[in-house]
């Protein structure tokens, strides 16, 4: 391990290039990791003046390094120039889907809050638009499976947990649809209103149990983390009563399961 990290210090070192932030002590990967964002960041710079220059990749990309400083700095830039407007570019309707399509690669998750809280109350960054599925970018994490981008934007804005879809939906009655288990017990750890139904009169049960994205075996493993959640939090009244909610056709939950119709009621029936 240690003659990697020499010929590592060595190889970089015969470039001219200078390693301020790591010592001796950080392993071959977290220097590659610096290194990595570093030239990202030269490579970005070394393009302004060019044609091939993106500002708006070269904001996404201090952000998800969680650079605010740079990130201030470049917005003040580009704030006088009509063509490339902070706000124009960042309230672009691909701007935050590209932004957490790709993997982070700041350390520290808060760093990150930062940048987005500063795009937010300085340049109104618009959280809530939608796209043309009527989605806006936390219903798009949800449904992506992205737990720390999740968590991010709940930390910009904690008003966003229960913003609705174009059709009534919820990230929390998304990630039922697509059981996303993990961010569904996170989002009820943050006291997102489970009881909470779309434009069809569906709440949480009668989603999960329509739902043609994911089989039985997931539909069931998504159940037993509904119910123990409400077990624990003493909730079993409020599960039979969602449970006889009817939708707009009249339809409660379990009348739409056609298949191991008996299988979940035994399961809620054990609880």
């Amino acid at each position: 391990m240690k003659i990697i990290k020499n010929l590592l210090l060595m190889f970089f070192v015969s470039n001219f290039l200078i390693l301020p932030v790591y010592s001796m002590e950080q392993s071959p990967y977290e220097i590659m990791q610096y290194l990595l964002r570093q030239e990202q960041k030269r490579v970005l710079i070394a393009k302004q003046g060019s044609d091939q220059f993106d500002p708006a990749s070269y904001i996404r990309s201090l952000i998800k390094q969680g650079e605010l400083q740079e990130l201030q700095k470049r917005c003040l830039q580009y704030e006088f120039n009509p063509d490339n407007s902070v706000n124009k570019l960042i309230n672009n309707p691909d701007f935050l889907w590209k932004l957490c399509f790709k993997p982070l690669q700041a350390e520290d998750l808060n760093s990150v809050v930062s940048c987005l809280s500063y795009l937010v109350n300085k340049h109104n960054l618009d959280l809530y638009a939608q796209n043309k599925q009527g989605k806006n970018i936390f219903h798009q994490v949800v449904c992506l499976g992205k737990i720390n981008w999740t968590k991010i934007l709940l930390k910009v804005d904690s008003n966003i947990l229960n913003s609705k879809h174009v059709r009534g939906k919820t990230a929390f009655l998304w990630s039922a649809h697509l059981g996303k288990i993990e961010i569904a017990n996170f989002l009820l750890q943050q006291n997102t209103d489970f009881r909470a139904r779309d434009s069809r009169g569906w709440n949480l049960f009668h989603v999960l149990f329509m739902s043609g994205n994911i089989d039985l075996e997931q539909k069931r493993s998504f159940l037993n983390v509904i119910l123990y959640f409400f077990k624990s939090k003493k909730r079993g009244q409020q599960v039979s009563q969602m449970l006889a909610e009817t939708d707009f056709k009249g339809k409660r939950p379990l009348d739409y399961v056609k298949q191991s119709k008996t299988s979940f009621e035994k399961l809620i029936n054990s609880f």
